[in-house]
């Protein structure tokens, strides 16, 4: 895939798959977490990825929280679908995607991938 076609991809992608606000001491110490909160960030994959890459590309929200820049690993990137849609966890399905000005979907969750 060039450069450029991952880009393009990229921006398409639902902005909530590809980003996730998380208190750094949950980070530290995944035990603090909900159920809900473990459940998401498993299925977001944020625990196979070393904390020295995820500081990398996480932005400091203020009180703790940092954003961090990571794809979801149950996105499929090249159509911008959740492949684990009918099981994905409750903190996805409760999330209401109008409240993000960023994302591609425009609040209605669906995306179009070029």
């Amino acid at each position: 895939m060039t450069r450029q076609r991952k880009h393009n991809l990229m921006s398409n992608l639902p902005m909530c798959c590809t980003d996730m606000d998380i208190d750094l001491l949950d980070l530290a110490m995944p035990e603090r977490l909900t159920p809900e909160g473990r459940e998401f960030v498993e299925a977001h994959g944020i625990f196979q990825v070393p904390v020295g890459e995820l500081m990398r590309l996480a932005v400091y929200q203020g009180k703790r929280i940092v954003k961090i820049r990571h794809v979801c690993q149950k996105l499929d990137i090249q159509t911008g679908k959740c492949t684990i849609y009918e099981s994905r966890p409750k903190i996805c399905r409760d999330f209401d995607c109008s409240r993000r000005h960023d994302c591609s979907c425009k609040g209605s969750g669906l995306t179009q991938v070029e």
